[in-house]
């Protein structure tokens, strides 16, 4: 099937933290490692039509911050379920770890997602979920640099997702322990009360799959491209206003979790 220049993720979360880059796997463990904090702070809106607490959509917005999670602080960190679900559905690739880039990454400020309706396939329904990353960066000692305005991975892009009418089996759901490690996050706090930055159990229970596009053009040939615009105020990638000694200013989270 044809994904108007979208590419299908290949590789999954958990397959690409285990060894598949060779600088990464010279590292020590992570159990000798001290995690950094990861205080991203994730803000989602949608069109009027679409409901975020769907089960559907908890599943991708869980898949997407996962996905971010794990590209700063590996699969251990995602959220429970998703190392055993992103193997079983094939969610996304993972695009943080490059050669030289340091395993554990400590991520600070605001990550914007906005789910944009389109015609449904089948009986799955298709979305875009549109990500701004420009309001984030990868701490580097006292410093708070930029990201990289040529990488799509690191400012701005589309996941083409496609949520299945039925449920996940539940043998499929039960295999893994369901647990992973919770990174500190002391800056990261709610919109609304009684809201958690990330779900205490297993969100994955419909069968939901994840396109990221892989240029620039792909992403021009969405209506992404008219969010980003409005954000913007322009089609070009944003130089951050602060200084890089900077942290990127935390929004409080919305919607969260339960």
């Amino acid at each position: 099937m044809k994904k108007q220049g979208f590419m299908r993720a290949a590789v999954t979360l958990s397959m690409a933290t285990a060894c598949v880059l060779t600088a990464a796997c010279d590292r020590p463990s992570d159990e000798q490692i001290a995690a950094p904090a990861f205080n991203i702070s994730f803000r989602w809106s949608a069109e009027a039509n679409v409901d975020l607490q769907s089960a559907g959509l908890k599943s991708a917005r869980a898949a997407i911050e996962s996905n971010l999670v794990g590209e700063y602080l590996g699969v251990e960190y995602t959220y429970p379920g998703f190392p055993e679900f992103s193997d079983l559905a094939r969610l996304s690739r993972n695009r943080g770890y490059t050669p030289g880039r340091p395993r554990l990454v400590e991520g600070v400020g605001t990550a914007y997602f906005h789910v944009i309706q389109r015609k449904s396939l089948g009986d799955h329904q298709a979305y875009y979920v549109c990500r701004d990353l420009t309001g984030t960066a990868r701490k580097d000692g006292s410093s708070y640099p930029y990201p990289d305005a040529e990488n799509i991975a690191e400012t701005f892009d589309v996941v083409d997702v496609l949520v299945s009418s039925s449920p996940l089996p539940f043998d499929n759901r039960g295999n893994g322990t369901g647990t992973t490690k919770s990174p500190l996050s002391p800056l990261v706090k709610p919109e609304a009360p009684n809201r958690h930055s990330r779900p205490t159990g297993i969100v994955f229970v419909i069968d939901t799959v994840t396109f990221y596009a892989p240029s620039k053009s792909a992403v021009d040939e969405t209506p992404c491209a008219q969010w980003f615009e409005q954000r913007w105020g322009t089609r070009d990638v944003p130089t951050p206003k602060r200084r890089v000694d900077e942290a990127p200013v935390v929004e409080p989270f919305t919607p969260g979790w339960e």
